[in-house]
């Protein structure tokens, strides 16, 4: 029994001791700020925030009520390195930045102390920052770009997916004026659209990064280059939704074969002349189409009607403001049914107002019509 009250004795007096050079150590820590007496503990720094860079870290912290803070310290590299930096206290809650450059790659653990001008110490305030360089750039992937198609003097490009800390595609190109451009498309945009790019020339482009959402630098990819290749325009219908009739030379009312079935998008309805009662002829057909606004337009869309009384020649006139007239030129279509048919122009032009004028007949029927008609544009 003596005996075990021996081995007791023993383990709790090196508990003790124990403890004893625990605390003698962790005073180690403020003797640097003491010349004696009692420690006085002022005012920690408050959030702690370590935002990361290319070798280098912005430690900053809230300085609250205590007005007596004049300075902090700072250690790193496991109290290797050090840093001590003036702080001049305001009646205010003070934020506090301090930039550590000149840091190697890696994961640190910062101590910050802030103190008086009698050298008494806070406790630590302890926060931990990651620092970036060329090894976390040399691993990043450019944001694939899947097609780069030139098509009427600009670029359109497309792209694929990347990870969440890209931020953005800087694209730089050499527009028709032989002038060098750079633009940064979005992550969140699969296309892009380069305007006056000169044709035949080398586009270049990088993916930029950030390693986290409060990093003060960004990282980049190496640039990657392709010409673009010249791309096939696809035609692509306006909508007909703010389109009018704003006149016609004559309807016909039986089965509502009336004008503005030529734009209400259903090839199984269509306009036919008047020839129930006071028949119109040849030439004396119109009709004329508001598209609500100027519009720039490459061609025209037409679809037969079914049965008799197909166009088989019309002439086209636009007009910007429904009183004064340009002619397009007359177009033939074709004796089909149910099949749409492109007439493309040999430019853009822009107008709000088109009037189709039919001139001849696929039959001996003197009063046309139409089932469907439409305008685009190339892109």
């Amino acid at each position: 029994m003596k005996r075990n009250c021996n081995i007791y004795s023993g383990i709790l007096i090196l508990v003790l001791a124990a403890l004893l050079a625990s605390c003698s150590k962790m005073d180690d820590t403020y003797k640097e700020f003491l010349k004696g007496g009692e420690i006085v503990y002022i005012g920690k720094a408050d959030s702690a925030k370590a935002d990361p860079g290319r070798n280098r870290i912005q430690l900053s912290w809230l300085v609250l009520a205590d007005p007596k803070v004049t300075g902090a310290k700072i250690y790193w590299n496991s109290r290797l390195d050090s840093l001590v930096i003036p702080i001049k206290k305001t009646a205010d809650i003070d934020t506090i930045r301090v930039m550590l450059n000149g840091l190697a790659e890696g994961t640190y653990i910062f101590e910050i102390y802030t103190f008086d001008d009698k050298k008494n110490s806070s406790m630590m305030t302890e926060v931990v920052g990651s620092v970036y360089g060329d090894l976390y750039e040399s691993a990043l992937l450019t944001r694939p770009l899947t097609e780069a198609n030139f098509k009427r003097g600009n670029v359109n490009l497309r792209f694929g997916a990347t990870n969440e800390q890209a931020v953005f595609s800087e694209v730089e190109f050499t527009n028709d004026q032989d002038e060098a451009q750079k633009v940064r498309v979005p992550t969140d945009s699969l296309t892009f659209k380069l305007e006056n790019y000169k044709q035949g020339s080398p586009l270049r482009y990088r993916t930029a990064f950030i390693p986290a959402p409060t990093a003060i630098d960004t990282f980049y990819t190496a640039y990657d280059t392709v010409i673009p290749v010249e791309g096939v325009l696809e035609k692509v219908p306006y909508s007909k939704s703010a389109w009018s009739i704003a006149a016609f030379s004559s309807e016909e009312p039986n089965n509502t074969r009336l004008a503005s079935k030529l734009i209400d998008g259903d090839i199984n309805t269509f306009w036919i002349a008047r020839y129930s009662a006071n028949p119109t002829s040849y030439p004396n057909h119109y009709v004329t189409i508001d598209m609500g606004a100027l519009r720039p337009v490459d061609g025209f869309s037409m679809v037969q009607k079914t049965g008799d009384r197909k166009i088989r020649k019309l002439e086209i006139f636009i007009s910007d403001d429904n009183n004064n007239w340009q002619s397009l030129g007359q177009f033939e279509l074709q004796n089909v049914e149910r099949t749409e048919q492109f007439f493309t122009l040999s430019a853009t032009v822009t107008f709000r107002y088109f009037k189709i004028v039919p001139i001849s007949g696929w039959d001996s029927q003197a009063q046309p019509g139409l089932a469907e008609i439409g305008a685009f544009r190339l892109d």
